[in-house]
């Protein structure tokens, strides 16, 4: 008889890197399983790389569990570090009136300010794709690419790609 058994893994966190690695190591180790199922797992999922054939790792869906609507551009850009220092003027677009308008941020890994300027802008964005860099998962030049940013100073787009830039991508683990 061969083995087929199949682990649901409902939830994989750790504290460490070398605990995540241990983690996945035991549950690919268990005797007589094919497969391991994990569901809502990182859209950066480490999995591929720690095992010898990536290939072997099978994405089923892809969600990341977390949406933004920035509603307070000013606390929203203050509030948060950025990965290098930089300053840029984005105008916000949103259909509700409440984000809409031009922001001067100023912010690197320290902290940032934030706040209403008539500057020109040097990159426009509507309210979702704020949202969207906001978290850094995903890239300005990715947004501009699909005609969701437009930058109007050179450069603007590698500034906000530089600063808005994350380690890891957003993911929430739970339903909220």
């Amino acid at each position: 008889m061969r083995p087929n058994g199949v682990l649901n893994l409902r939830e994989l966190l750790s504290v460490s890197p070398a605990a995540y690695q241990a983690l996945w190591s035991f549950c690919c180790g268990v005797d007589l399983l094919t497969t391991v199922e994990a569901g809502e797992r990182p859209t950066d999922e480490l999995l591929p790389y720690l095992v010898t054939d990536g290939r072997a790792v099978n994405l089923e869906m892809r969600a990341d569990f977390v949406w933004v609507r920035v509603l307070d551009v000013c606390a929203a850009l203050a509030g948060r570090t950025y990965a290098t220092p930089g300053r840029l003027v984005i105008e916000v677009v949103d259909p509700l009136g409440f984000a809409s308008g031009r922001y001067a941020l100023e912010g690197g890994p320290d902290g940032a300010r934030c706040g209403r300027t008539t500057e020109s802008a040097a990159l426009t964005l509507p309210v979702d794709a704020l949202g969207s860099i906001y978290l850094g998962g995903v890239a300005a030049r990715t947004l501009e690419l699909a005609a969701r940013a437009e930058e109007h100073a050179a450069g603007a787009i590698s500034i906000a790609d530089a600063m808005f830039r994350s380690s890891r991508a957003p993911w929430c683990n739970t339903w909220f």
